[in-house]
């Protein structure tokens, strides 16, 4: 019987049935099997107060399962302060409960407060530690006041180092005066209180000046971490590690682990006093490192110019460069004078360092690549060209909405566009006079270094850019006789890309239906995707067109529709898809009945 059932009668009678059970003198296995029967009774959880403290006086710890279960802190957190007193008289086992249940009720001023009353206590210091070990708060980051922290530690700093090290918290305000007599106090002992409260509220200033005392105790090199660790604030946003560019000086190789693990911050201020420091110890793998951290691609630029002007072999200057490569994910680039140096002492080795990281594609670099016959290299270069030139386009051809704002359209822009362009196409076409098979595979290796969202223009920009519209537009018999192209362009990350790969196909016949059928899952993915309607819309008629080329295409076709046709989602089209699949079906029966 529920409670909605007979409103407060039940609990009434589950009342009266608890407390005759509870008075029963019995095995406390049977007792708890029968309460978590009585717990399905929706008017259990009201009655904490007759069961709770029950079982508390029976085994607090057998039955904390039970009332951690049944115990809602939204609803029964003054019986649980109230609890709280018995649990912790009642059984040394029960520290878990205690807290368990304490740490929910309980808010940073009352959880201080406490703290502060078992400190002034008469108790023994082994006791107040179990009690104070009772009331744990670290997980919830609670910190104590610093009266509270003060009274611990001149009761025994020893002993509740550790306890005064997990609660007390500098948070994001280092520097304030916060616990400034407790600090005080044990600055005088320099005890592990003192580093710890160091490490939470020291200032930058401060410890700058704290590492120079260092330098001057010379300590040893098999402790100088050790004392660096120790003295590092938690807090590291404002550091200046200028600070510790004298200890590099000093201590060489023995601090570098040390620098290696802390990257993440010297490389924000003071970076070039490290820096320097560390470049005269020559340890440049660290070096390289640390300047990837905070560098600028101005000096990344020059050290490679002049890495690429020394008279080394190949495979050192290959050692040398992978130093060199960037840690960290920054928009490194270098100048194409460097990408040029570099091209002509070895490009088939140095080729992938250029295509990652170069900053511009020069037409010094073209003609340089074009006398080689690096038809690869072109190919990026190509690459590079048409997205360098896309900002030409808004250029030359504003859109409607930028045309009402008064921007013009720019005919330097426009000459520069197809100037560009022009050297593009005629390479093209060259590679396509050659060899077909070659154009569409060096085409097909353009259009797969576009990423995604890498054709900021969309289609408007395919239209206009010359280069593209020549890739899209021309050649399509050569490419629908290279499967292994269609594949690579219709697998690009890039949706317009894609959308050039559907235009090939959407021109129908035997080899367009070949390359359908040969990329069905591709096919399938773009339709029940996120690509827009319109997209979705010419896969069908790619698929279409090739179903009507005979059964042997149309059978899986229609196939993929059906089961395309149970798809739903925002971007779901399954009304023409339906209708695809309808015509498909039909095509399909009047080419058997034929």
């Amino acid at each position: 019987m529920r409670r909605g059932d007979a409103g407060a009668g039940v609990i009434s009678d589950l009342e009266s049935r608890l407390n005759a059970l509870l008075e029963q003198e019995q095995d406390r296995g049977a007792l708890l099997r029968e309460l978590s029967a009585l717990s399905q009774d929706d008017g259990f959880r009201d009655l904490a107060r007759v069961w709770a403290p029950a079982l508390i006086q029976r085994n607090p710890a057998f039955f904390e399962g039970f009332l951690l279960r049944h115990l809602d802190v939204a609803r029964h957190r003054a019986l649980i302060g109230d609890l709280l007193p018995l649990i912790e008289q009642a059984d040394s086992d029960a520290d878990s409960l205690f807290l368990a249940l304490y740490r929910p009720v309980t808010e940073q001023a009352a959880w201080d407060k406490e703290v502060s009353s078992l400190a002034a206590s008469d108790m023994t210091d082994e006791a107040l530690l179990q009690a104070l070990q009772r009331r744990d708060m670290q997980p919830l980051w609670f910190t104590l006041g610093q009266n509270t922290a003060l009274a611990l530690y001149h009761r025994d700093p020893d002993l509740f180092t550790d306890y005064l090290q997990a609660h007390i918290h500098g948070g994001w305000r280092p520097g304030t005066k916060r616990f400034a007599k407790l600090r005080k106090e044990a600055a005088d002992r320099q005890d592990d209180v003192h580093w710890h409260l160091f490490r939470e509220f020291a200032t930058p200033r401060e410890w700058s000046a704290d590492l120079e005392k260092l330098l001057e105790e010379d300590v040893g090199g098999d402790r100088i971490c050790d004392e660096l660790i120790k003295r590092q604030p938690q807090q590291t946003y404002n550091l200046d590690a200028s600070a510790l560019a004298p200890f590099v000086e000093k201590y060489g190789a023995l601090v570098v682990g040390y620098i290696e693990e802390n990257l993440g911050w010297t490389g924000r201020r003071g970076q070039a006093k490290l820096l320097s420091a560390l470049e005269k110890q020559g340890d440049e793998r660290v070096y390289w490192r640390m300047f990837f951290v905070g560098g600028d691609t101005a000096a990344w630029t020059k050290a490679l110019r002049e890495l690429a002007s020394k008279n080394i072999s190949d495979a050192q200057m290959y050692v040398e460069l992978q130093l060199r490569t960037p840690t960290r994910g920054r928009w490194w680039r270098f100048g194409a004078d460097v990408g040029l140096a570099l091209y002509r002492r070895n490009r088939e080795m140095f080729r992938p360092f250029i295509e990652a990281y170069l900053d511009k594609a020069t037409e010094e670099l073209w003609q340089e690549a074009r006398r080689a016959g690096d038809e690869e290299f072109l190919d990026f270069l190509t690459f590079r060209r048409m997205r360098e030139s896309e900002h030409l386009i808004w250029q030359a051809y504003p859109p409607e909405s930028a045309q009402q704002w008064g921007r013009k359209p720019d005919a330097a822009a426009r000459t520069e566009l197809d100037r560009i362009s022009d050297v593009l196409v005629e390479r093209l076409e060259g590679l396509h006079s050659r060899a077909p098979d070659s154009y569409v595979q060096h085409a097909a290796n353009i259009l797969g270094r576009y990423r995604a969202f890498e054709i900021w223009s969309g289609l408007q920009g395919v239209r206009l850019h010359p280069t593209m519209r020549y890739l899209a537009e021309r050649h399509h018999d050569a490419w629908l006789a290279c499967p292994r192209a269609i594949t690579d362009v219709l697998e690009s990350t890039n949706i317009f890309v894609q959308i050039m790969a559907l235009g090939f196909l959407a021109r129908g016949g035997p080899q367009a239906a070949e390359r359908v059928l040969e990329n069905l899952p591709i096919l399938r993915a773009l339709l029940l995707g996120n690509a827009h309607r319109a997209t979705k819309k010419q896969v069908l008629r790619c698929l279409e067109q090739a179903a009507h080329e005979g059964a042997q295409y149309a059978e899986p076709i229609q196939a993929l529709l059906e089961d395309a046709s149970h798809y739903r989602g925002k971007r779901a089209i399954d009304e023409p898809i339906i209708a695809s699949y309808v015509r498909t079906r039909r095509r399909l029966r009047q080419t058997a009945d034929a």
